[in-house]
């Protein structure tokens, strides 16, 4: 390419009568000839290449938009273009909406490349970052606009006199770990390029100057092979990090010992312990302290040098917190679907035979198969990010599309599936019963508690792994550390036969003076039928 323009554009072609250019095209390419002035170009929907000689007409530049105005010519590949003369005032193409990049060479420096014998300048939009493959694991951000290459034959690998201007589109994502950067052929990088930030959020587009020729782009964030997607990798203040770490810590800390105090009154409480409900809920809890057991023990912040010698016990490690929460919403899913037959479809409920061993087969084994899919297929996406090893938190985890395919989708798909059955219990409910205050109280009470047990605090998850905002990060850390604690809550501290049996143990004495003497007699004759019944 960089040999066509003495071909496409000679100065003997400046000046010829032209009325209007000559456009045409062929197999997708527009062919633009404005020779006369000194420009060719051919444009596709993937790459735009502008042949320019500034002899002509004193044009060194292009400017490239994403919408139509009367200065700009539209193309056959989505965007409008306009060319820039030598002499252009840089401040003012700066202020213009719709740009997507554009530069030109200033007089004053084309005037001194010259003398070096300069003759043409190649212009190069690619629509895409496609073609730019990074050979390194670790990057230090990644395009976030077009890319735009500028050369001029004659001067490749030499440094430029002053700089020369390019300027690219802010967007939403400027801030800190953006900059314009260039492609040295195995990654992005930014020596050699000024990034301009001007008035900041009043400023529409980013001004970068270069200090010699390559491939442009705006880069943003920093970026892991492990994190593959797409999406614009947000990440917190080292304040708000710290400040959601203690509270997932106090969280986890109270629903452990809230898991333990309900394990124990299933040992103390036989009768409560033989529920088949009883049963569900002690798998789910089973379920929860293995999760929040893992996440402690992870998140210790263990020296990745020391996992990196044991890489096999990292990543059983962060395949067995996936299982463990896999397990935990195929419980709570189970859950919903019980309680959606409870309160919802009242008549003709026929559960089968051992639905409780039938249940624990289905939640204990299914969510094996996303969880070595992943250790088989993408068994390197449970090493620790760049970020976390740069704030030294290593954590053995899945991330990229081992995340999303592998937790995320079945999580997202199991919270919307709970969140249907909720609404539909707490319509059935709603209509069942006469709007009196104790029963609206019984319905709070209830809503709050399938809230917690159906994992529906997760939807604030979901939305913290979008990034729409950092509240709910707060929501997700301050709900869902707080799971265990909460069923402790309700099903030990508000269960009445629960609550008593604890009393008597710590205080029999003062219970038995506490409680009515119809209760005691109740209690008592209960007692001696089952001693006659173990005597029999």
């Amino acid at each position: 390419m960089d040999a066509l323009p003495q071909e496409l554009v000679p100065s003997h072609s400046c000046g010829r009568a032209a009325s209007e250019a000559l456009v045409s095209t062929d197999k997708g390419v527009e062919t633009l000839n404005y020779a006369h002035l000194g420009v060719q170009a051919l444009m596709s929907n993937n790459l735009s290449v502008f042949y320019v000689n500034p002899t002509c007409a004193n044009i060194t530049g292009i400017a490239i938009y994403s919408s139509a105005a009367e200065d700009r010519q539209a193309s056959g590949s989505g965007f409008w273009y306009r060319f820039l003369y030598k002499n252009k005032n840089l401040e003012q193409l700066r202020g213009e909406t719709n740009l997507e990049t554009a530069t030109y060479v200033p007089e004053q420096l084309w005037r001194q490349l010259k003398e070096r014998g300069a003759s043409y300048v190649i212009l190069k939009v690619y629509a895409h970052a496609g073609l730019f493959v990074e050979a390194a694991e670790q990057r230090s951000g990644r395009p976030h606009s077009k890319v735009l290459s500028i050369s001029i034959p004659g001067l490749e690998g030499v440094g430029l006199p002053s700089p020369l201007p390019f300027l690219l589109p802010r967007g939403k994502t400027f801030g800190e770990g953006t900059h314009c950067g260039y492609w040295n052929y195995k990654n992005w990088l930014s020596d050699g390029v000024t990034t301009c930030s001007g008035n900041g959020a009043e400023e529409l587009n980013v001004l970068c100057q270069a200090q010699h020729l390559t491939q442009f782009s705006f880069l943003i964030g920093g970026s892991h092979a492990q994190l593959q997607l797409e999406n614009v990798q947000l990440q917190l203040d080292v304040s708000h990090e710290q400040l959601l770490d203690i509270i997932s810590y106090v969280g986890c800390g109270l629903s452990l010992f809230g898991l333990l105090c309900i394990f124990l009154t299933a040992a103390l409480v036989k009768k409560w312990r033989t529920q088949a409900s009883t049963k569900v809920l002690l798998h789910l809890c089973l379920a929860l302290a293995l999760q929040l057991l893992l996440f402690v023990y992870l998140s210790g912040g263990e020296d990745w040098l020391t996992l990196e010698r044991n890489w096999h016990r990292c990543l059983i490690l962060g395949a067995a917190l996936q299982y463990s929460v896999l397990v935990i919403f195929s419980w709570m899913l189970i859950i919903a679907f019980l309680q959606f037959q409870r309160y919802v479809t009242v008549i003709g409920v026929a559960r089968p035979n051992h639905y409780i061993l039938i249940s624990a087969l289905i939640a204990w084994t299914l969510p094996l198969l996303p969880t070595l899919s992943v250790v088989l297929l993408d068994a390197k996406s449970f090493k620790p990010s760049a970020h976390q090893l740069k704030h030294h938190a290593t954590f053995c985890y899945p991330s990229g599309y081992g995340l999303a395919l592998g937790v995320v989708l079945p999580i997202a798909l199991v919270t919307i599936a709970n969140a249907f059955m909720m609404i539909c219990i707490i319509y059935s409910i709603q209509r069942a019963l006469n709007p009196r205050r104790k029963l609206i109280v019984q319905q709070l009470r209830l809503s709050v508690l399938l809230f917690f047990l159906l994992g529906l605090t997760w939807i604030f998850g979901l939305c913290s792994y979008l990034h729409l905002s950092i509240v709910f990060s707060y929501l997700f850390c301050l709900t869902a550390t707080f799971q265990g604690f909460v069923l402790f809550v309700y099903f030990v501290l508000l269960n009445k036969t629960n609550r008593n049996a604890w009393l008597n143990l710590m205080s029999p004495k003062q219970f038995r003076l506490k409680v009515p003497k119809t209760e005691q007699q109740s209690m008592t004759t209960s007692s001696s039928n089952n001693s006659r019944r173990m005597q029999s």
